[in-house]
């Protein structure tokens, strides 16, 4: 999908090019919406939801050079007006503002650390902690999932389909413990081993999702995971060059 927010006047503003994003949004929106609720054959993509990767615009042709930081600020404030308007849990796209060089870049930066206001004492030692490789970081299923990989309701939706359960059935093990449901998937299935052949298919991945990656750039000595697939080693591996070693 394409949007055309040059306008069709001979001068720009701040002002002006704001409305026209935000307009650009509820476009896009009401276009991954109505994709999603309808047969069109929507593009291939492993992850969870649609991906909306923006320039700055209206920096370069658009006369607003001189204004960099004027223009980043308010494209950050229409992006947050319009994220908070939306009902808990409907939004369907994220944004990634791409840069095209390092000043814009810092420029984004820092109206990032503006709207932050002064970090707190705990991210200080947070930071410390992760300089000084003192951080044990945690991470589960949502890690994984913009790549398209289940959720733990997935996760025994989809065996439970595979080996052969009722529908009723399947559903119920959904109210269980997990390790409950867990046990059960692998008495239906027959035997651990075909329990684990469904569940490799399901968790099959060559990818890495951005929050793999972030959790890598921080390169901590111990990482736990609940996930079976690779992404995160996948991560690891393309910022580091080295593979982690695995401890099941």
């Amino acid at each position: 999908m394409v949007v055309n927010i040059a306008g069709e006047q001979p001068t720009n503003s701040v002002d002006a090019l704001a409305r026209r994003f935000r307009k650009a949004l509820t476009a896009f929106d009401r276009h991954v919406r109505t994709t999603k609720n309808s047969d069109v054959p929507q593009w291939e993509s492993k992850r969870a939801r649609a991906l909306l990767a923006m320039p700055i615009i209206g920096i370069g042709q658009g006369e607003l050079a001189g204004e960099t930081g004027a223009v980043l600020a308010r494209l950050v404030a229409e992006i947050e007006n319009f994220s908070s308007e939306l009902s808990p849990g409907t939004g369907c796209f994220d944004i990634v503002i791409v840069c095209r060089s390092t000043s814009d870049y810092a420029a984004l930066q820092a109206v990032r650390r503006q709207k932050a206001g002064a970090p707190s004492e705990i991210l200080d030692q947070l930071a410390r902690d992760a300089q000084e490789k003192n951080l044990t970081i945690v991470f589960g299923a949502g890690a994984s999932m913009p790549l398209g990989l289940p959720s733990w309701k997935q996760l025994l939706e989809s065996p439970a389909s595979n080996i052969g359960i009722p529908d009723p059935e399947a559903k119920a093990l959904q109210s269980l413990d997990p390790i409950d449901a867990a046990s059960l998937l692998i008495e239906f299935a027959g035997s651990e081993e075909l329990f684990r052949e469904h569940l490799r298919a399901l968790l099959i991945t060559d990818k890495a999702s951005l929050t793999h990656a972030l959790i890598a750039s921080i390169n901590p000595k111990v990482a736990v995971t609940t996930n079976h697939d690779k992404g995160f080693e996948i991560a690891v591996n393309a910022a580091t060059g080295e593979s982690p070693t695995v401890l099941p």
